[in-house]
């Protein structure tokens, strides 16, 4: 399962339910960094995109274990800015 923490775009407020639902099953959260998605997003539909075809890197860093169990949404937060951290 693949889970971005923006929901859609940067910028905003970052979403806890990735560290939610890795605290409630046990199982480690993989971050996967996203190297020039933008460069490869065209303006000009997906045509453009393969006349040009750019590279797109794709990282994955080492799971992150949290412990089971339910936490205050202070924590949560402050686990998702950890993992998005690990990212920059």
């Amino acid at each position: 399962m693949c889970i971005f923490p923006y929901g859609d775009m940067p910028g905003g407020e970052p979403k806890t339910g990735a560290i939610r639902l890795a605290r409630q099953t046990g199982v480690p959260i993989v971050p996967v960094r996203l190297d020039n998605v933008l460069a490869a997003d065209s303006h000009h539909g997906i045509a453009s995109y393969f006349r040009q075809p750019k590279t797109v890197t794709i990282t994955f860093l080492p799971p992150v274990h949290f412990s089971q169990g339910t936490e205050s949404p202070e924590k949560l937060h402050h686990d998702t800015d950890s993992i998005i951290s690990l990212l920059q």
